[in-house]
């Protein structure tokens, strides 16, 4: 179930990524990043903001960061393919 999950979040934000409309592709990261930072405020606030704290606190944000980082890859990559198809078109316009 997590698998399918997965895998339509990706299908999403490949779709999404290659939309006209540049922000699109952003909805789903800035989804992930906002979550990332909320479970970190909850994990602060529920255990406490100790320094020893502070190294775990830390650890979890990256880890709860790789999904964002992910999406955020898989839109960039697909910027420049769209870009590179959007510049073979033109210059086969220019060629007839």
């Amino acid at each position: 179930m997590i698998i399918i999950l997965i895998m339509a979040a990706i299908a999403a934000q490949i779709y999404l990524s290659i939309n006209k409309n540049k922000n699109l592709g952003f909805i789903l990261p800035a989804l992930s990043g906002v979550g990332s930072v909320l479970t970190m405020l909850l994990t602060c606030t529920s255990t406490g903001f100790g320094l020893g704290n502070i190294l775990s606190y830390l650890m979890s944000f990256v880890l709860f960061n790789i999904p964002t980082l992910v999406l955020l890859g898989i839109y960039f990559i697909a910027q420049k393919r769209v870009k590179l198809n959007s510049e073979i078109d033109r210059m086969n316009i220019l060629d007839l």
